[in-house]
């Protein structure tokens, strides 16, 4: 079949086309709410809503006033405190940005496409899939999930004037420069981009590996110095490269015990990117055992053969732009596969830059196999209205939070993080019995959920079994007796019993073992408040306040009712 013949200009017309499709899949989560992890992060987080807090963004970890994951990710937040300053605390405002990136990473999924060679036909397809891929809901929809989408634009925007110097080597003084910073934004933007170098170095070797010379000498020292830099910063910042033990998924788990897991996790991956019928928020796997361990090793040795065997024959074939998709994919997905500890077992969001080869092998199809290319074009145009349609779905349920948590919960059972938030809702509606219920399956699934267990003690106190769900919170935390947010959930369940001397007691006691957490210092101050001691609820809101307590909204309800 001859090749398809689209115009330059109408060739760009297409490209912003998809790039408008991307953003029109998923408006109708502009009507979503804050969800998730949106509801602390926008609602509460303070170097969103203070500008002179900047320099916080670079100091501190990303999520410092829950549980220090290990994460810095300062362009993520400078970018949500400058739509709050802009917008306020606009849902419309924070969900349009998150698919004004999306749209953003797809006309540059079709630039790097044309980049490397593949004709335009198949670029478009490329950035055409990839535009309406339903597993893009949860970074497209979740305004803190927009953290994959700034990385994989950067690292594709890099691509793209990586590839162009190539091709126009008098290029190489300003594409230089500029790889860095777009390099350093990745970085600053998602962890799994310490990669980058690898991304460079994969492009070369498959897709023209005739170009190497001296103007790759500069370009190959910056990336080194801007990983090395990333990674000590890191370090100075959170403690430390990866992330902290109590934090991980499998925590206490060796190399040994979660390798078995690898060709599981590519399985639900693929699963994922090529037929993603059934989706969630959350999902859990547990690590495989015993007899299970030598098939799933030898199948993990099986497909890394069968990985370097076809890459090896499409390179021989002259099809460079698939081999390099199939390395893109794989170095994308690496970081995920629990080689090193992550803090959840797969997440959607988790393979929102490992797309970008697919969708690429995806369109490649196009020109590898011309006999074939209007079958393969009307097949892939089918998959994109499925894909769509599917999108379309996802996007609706973001506005509907009870139907999302329940979707999840169906999808994935064993998560406690989804039994929480439908738990959430339940109590939100006013649905005590079936959020008890939502909690206790959380609880279920890992006691040592906090949020499962405090939530379970509440909903028993409001059904009348006060004692029960105080029971539950000091289980808790005889068995923690280091967990801090436990100690401030059983003193505001006692102060709500109007047991306020109970509560001063529990959460004095809290205090002079962990005197730098802030929540323990406001709680003090609504405890003693409630005890009727008005100038030491007055000191503790001090230091809650000197400790760098986020909630100002609480903090303001507290002092009016102390009067200033």
């Amino acid at each position: 079949m001859p090749v398809i013949s689209i115009s330059r200009s109408l060739e760009r017309w297409f490209a912003a086309g998809t790039a408008l499709l991307a953003l029109l899949v998923f408006a109708p989560a502009l009507g979503a709410g804050f969800l998730y992890d949106d509801q602390y992060f926008i609602l509460i987080e303070p170097r969103v809503h203070f500008l002179h807090l900047w320099p916080r963004w670079f100091t501190e970890p990303f999520w410092p006033m829950v549980v220090n994951q290990g994460l810095w990710r300062p362009l993520v937040l400078a970018s949500c405190a400058f739509t709050w300053q802009l917008f306020g605390p606009s849902e419309i405002a924070f969900h349009l940005t998150n698919l004004l990136l999306h749209s953003l990473a797809t006309w540059l999924v079709w630039l790097t496409a044309r980049r490397m060679g593949l004709s335009a036909a198949a670029a478009l397809v490329s950035a055409l899939v990839f535009a309406v891929h339903p597993i893009h809901s949860e970074v497209a929809c979740g305004v803190i999930y927009r953290t994959d989408s700034m990385a994989a634009a950067a690292i594709l925007a890099a691509l793209a004037l990586f590839l162009g110097a190539l091709e126009r080597p008098r290029a190489w003084w300003l594409a230089t420069p500029l790889i860095a910073l777009l390099h350093l934004a990745a970085l600053m933007s998602k962890e799994n981009t310490v990669l980058f170098p690898l991304f460079l170095l994969a492009a070369l070797l498959t897709l023209r590996p005739a170009a190497a010379g001296r103007h790759l000498t500069p370009l190959a020292v910056s990336a080194l110095l801007v990983t090395a830099t990333y990674i000590w910063v890191k370090i100075h910042v959170t403690g430390a490269f990866g992330i902290p033990a109590g934090t991980r998924t499998y925590a206490g788990s060796t190399l040994s015990e979660r390798l078995p897991a690898v060709p599981l996790f590519i399985v639900e991956y693929a699963r994922l990117l090529v037929f993603p019928v059934t989706l969630a928020l959350d999902y859990q796997m547990p690590l495989p055992s015993g007899s299970a361990v030598i098939p799933l090793l030898a199948l993990l040795t099986a497909m890394a053969v069968a990985w370097l065997v076809a890459v090896t024959r499409l390179l021989r074939a002259g099809h460079r732009v698939l081999a390099f998709a199939l390395v893109w994919t794989t170095l994308a997905l690496g970081p995920y596969l629990h080689i090193l500890p992550i803090g959840a077992a797969y997440a959607e969001r988790f393979a929102y830059l490992a797309s970008v080869g697919v969708c690429w092998f995806a369109g490649g199809l196009i020109d590898a196999l011309p006999r074939h290319r209007s079958r393969l074009v009307a097949g892939l145009l089918a998959v994109s209205v499925f894909f769509a349609a599917r999108s379309l779905r996802q996007a609706v349920l973001w506005t509907e939070p009870r139907r999302l948590w329940e979707a999840t919960v169906a999808v994935s059972p064993g998560s406690e993080r989804a039994w929480v938030n439908l738990g959430n809702v339940y109590r939100g509606e006013n649905e005590i019995l079936r959020a008890r219920e939502a909690y206790r399956r959380g609880f279920e699934a890992n006691p040592g959920n906090r949020f499962a267990r405090a939530g379970l003690a509440r909903t028993m106190a409001a059904l009348g079994d006060a004692a029960g769900g105080e029971q539950i919170l000091r289980e808790g935390l005889w068995e923690n007796p280091d967990e801090p947010h436990m100690a401030c959930e059983l003193a505001e369940l006692l102060v709500l019993q109007d047991r306020a001397s109970d509560a001063v007691e529990v959460v004095e006691s809290a205090v002079l073992a962990q005197p730098d957490f802030p929540r323990l210092w406001y709680n003090l101050a609504v405890a003693r408040a409630a005890a009727g001691n008005v100038s030491g609820a007055r000191g503790a809101l001090r230091e809650a306040r000197n400790r760098g307590y986020h909630d100002e909204e609480r903090m303001a309800e507290l002092e009016a009712r102390l009067g200033r």
